[in-house]
């Protein structure tokens, strides 16, 4: 019987088991996604403000400008809204020319020129008058609106009224208010240093009126206005006549229609500065 030779066993070498990784926690989800959702929605917000700030006009953006957009499209000869707007603003007139005087009348307004004693009803009867007695301003219905009148004979005594305007002259009030105290009357004054008036020139002479009244700076050149009492009457330089003893008169009566419309009163406030001495 055979002999088993006596081996030594060999102990199995034990295999280790692997361990699993340990377990890591789920990665939370980014904000990123929300933040950039937020900034698009900002943007749009703030892109719809400006539109319609500018569709308002509260703000211009200058590669939109509509004022550019307008100007482009002249330069493009694309000119006909704008030549039309033009075109109703514009005020149709007419030029008077007279011997003595040249003005600028509405359409269908007319001027008529008096001499030698016509268009005036304050003249003294007996002297022959040569010259520019009067002028009358008419509408395009061809009523008077506006007249100027030659006037001689009519004597003026004190100075009872004076009308101070906000830039009156307290030297000049004081020598009107010697002059009623001379002639034993109360002297009124009329303070205008609130009323809104018109203010403009006619032939070189600064006028404000009122309504319908007419007030001259009697000394032209200094930072006061100082209106003469005797408002009814007005002398412009130019404008003139003359008695058969070759004396001379600068002194005429002014009258507005009693129904003048406003639109009317800034008619012959634009005819009134518009006129020259026709050369």
């Amino acid at each position: 019987m055979d002999t088993v030779p006596n081996v030594p066993m060999e102990t199995p070498t034990p295999i280790p088991t692997p361990t699993p990784p340990p377990a890591t926690k789920p990665k939370s989800k980014s904000n990123g996604g929300l933040v950039a959702l937020c900034i698009c929605l900002a943007l749009i917000v703030v892109g719809l403000l400006v539109y319609i700030a500018y569709e308002k006009e509260y703000i211009q953006i200058p590669f939109l400008s509509k004022t550019d957009s307008a100007q482009d499209t002249e330069e493009n000869g694309n000119t006909d809204n704008t030549d039309a707007t033009e075109t109703d603003d514009v005020v149709a007139t007419t030029t008077f020319t007279g011997d003595t005087v040249t003005a600028t009348l509405p359409e269908d307004w007319t001027m008529q020129e008096y001499y030698d004693g016509l268009g005036s009803e304050y003249l003294s009867e007996g002297p022959n008058y040569s010259g520019l007695t009067g002028i009358k301003i008419f509408n395009a219905s061809n009523t008077s609106m506006f007249y100027l009148a030659g006037v001689n004979g009519i004597g003026f005594e004190g100075c009872s009224e004076y009308y101070a305007f906000a830039d009156d002259n307290p030297a000049y009030r004081a020598e009107a208010q010697a002059s009623a105290d001379l002639m034993g009357d109360p002297m009124n004054i009329n303070d205008f240093s609130n009323m809104p008036y018109a203010e403009y020139e006619v032939l070189g002479r600064t006028v404000r009126r009122i309504a319908t009244k007419i007030y001259l700076d009697d000394e032209e050149g200094n930072n006061y206005f100082e209106a003469p009492c005797f408002n009814v009457v007005v002398t412009f330089e130019g404008l003139s006549y003359t008695d058969e003893t070759n004396n001379p008169y600068e002194a005429y009566f002014y009258g507005f229609n009693t129904a003048i419309t406003g639109e009317e009163l800034l008619k012959v406030d634009d005819i009134l500065k518009s006129l020259t001495i026709t050369e």
